[in-house]
């Protein structure tokens, strides 16, 4: 996949609002991905996400029986790291906040133009597959150079996988160095 080329991607667009939902299905975005899935509830929304795998997700901030910060925050049980762009029909400071601090890639104020959102979901796509590339040249390269577990990487605090990632780096530039030594 280019950066370009979302053909295999998946998106899950949430909210409880179905003209909202027939608006994102009937988006030109929905033709550029792989997958459009849609769900007009929380927990519908869980049951697609542990049996499809999900690029971004596409949440509504306040919906009934589950808010979207908490909503999100089971996906990413599931699926760790999962990308999301929040909507909101209020920009309420708070939700703004926790958004920010659970690293969604953007909280979007209703109403919004169709081509507005669009913007925002190739962004957040071309991240989402940016971070799967340089994860699979990391977990090549820790496989080749290391004794770790890769496969629990995702699980890891951020901290930890800085150290693995400043580690791989530090060998990537000793390797070279030596190289260049060598041919001298």
């Amino acid at each position: 996949m280019s950066s370009n080329d979302f053909s295999d991607s998946t998106i899950l667009f949430v909210d409880d609002e179905q003209d909202i939902l027939e608006l994102m299905q009937a988006s030109p975005i929905s033709e550029e991905v792989g997958k459009t899935l849609i769900a007009d509830h929380p927990l519908k929304a869980i049951e697609i996400v542990k049996n499809n795998p999900v690029d971004l997700v596409i949440l509504d901030i306040s919906m009934p029986h589950m808010d979207g910060l908490t909503l999100l925050k089971e996906l990413r049980k599931i699926t760790p790291g999962l990308a999301c762009i929040y909507l909101s029909g209020h920009g309420d400071k708070r939700y703004v906040q926790e958004a920010l601090r659970l690293g969604v890639y953007e909280f979007l104020d209703k109403p919004f133009g169709v081509e507005f959102l669009q913007v925002h979901i190739r962004k957040a796509l071309e991240s989402v597959y940016y971070e799967r590339l340089l994860k699979d040249i990391l977990e090549l390269f820790v496989q080749e150079n290391t004794s770790l577990d890769f496969s629990r990487y995702e699980q890891l605090p951020h901290t930890e996988k800085d150290k693995i990632i400043r580690a791989a780096l530090a060998t990537a530039k000793l390797k070279i160095a030596n190289k260049k030594a060598r041919a001298l």
